[in-house]
C-alpha cells in the first residue's frame, strides 16, 4: 500500500476515474460557477457579502455543531446496535436530521420579513408527523429484515 493524492492506495487496485465521474464533476462545477456568476452579477438583489457572512456562518456550523454531532450519534447507534438495525436505524435518523433541519425555520417563525410564498400552516404538527412516518417506514423495513432472517 501507498499513499497518493492524499490517501492509502492498493498498488494492485489504482484503477483511474471513469468518465462517470469526470462528467459529474464538470456539470458539479459548472453549477457552482453559475451560482458564483449569479451571486455576483446581481448584487442588489442577492447582496454577496451578506451572502458570504451567511455561507460562510453555514459552514462554520455545520463543520463545527452539525457533523461531530452527526458522526457522534452515529458512533453510538452502530456500538449499540445489533447489525441487522444499524443501516435502517441510521438512515430514519439521518432522514429525520434532514427533515427537521429543512423544517426549523418554519416552524420557529426565523426571518427577517414575512415570505408570501410560505403558507400559514401548523408546523409542528407536519413535522411531528413527517418524523413518525420516517419512524414507521423504518420500523416496517426493519420488522421484514427481521422476519426474513428468522
Amino acid at each position: 500500500m501507498g499513499i497518493q493524492g492524499g490517501g492509502l492506495v492498493n498498488e494492485e487496485n489504482t484503477s483511474r476515474y471513469g468518465p462517470l465521474f469526470w462528467t459529474c464533476l464538470l456539470a458539479g462545477w459548472a453549477v457552482i460557477a453559475f451560482g458564483l456568476w449569479t451571486v455576483v452579477s446581481r448584487p442588489g438583489a442577492t447582496h454577496p457579502l451578506r451572502f458570504g457572512a451567511l455561507f460562510m456562518t453555514v459552514l462554520i456550523v455545520h463543520d463545527g455543531v452539525i457533523a461531530p454531532i452527526t458522526l457522534g450519534i452515529g458512533a453510538l447507534l452502530a456500538s449499540r446496535l445489533p447489525a441487522t438495525a444499524r443501516s435502517v436505524t441510521q438512515g430514519a435518523a439521518v432522514a429525520s436530521a434532514i427533515v427537521v433541519a429543512y423544517s426549523l425555520p418554519l416552524f420557529l417563525g426565523l426571518g427577517n420579513r414575512p415570505d408570501p410564498s410560505v403558507l400559514p400552516r401548523n408546523y409542528g404538527a407536519g413535522l411531528a408527523i413527517v418524523i413518525a412516518v420516517v419512524w414507521l417506514v423504518a420500523s416496517v423495513a426493519l420488522l421484514r429484515r427481521i422476519g426474513r432472517r428468522a
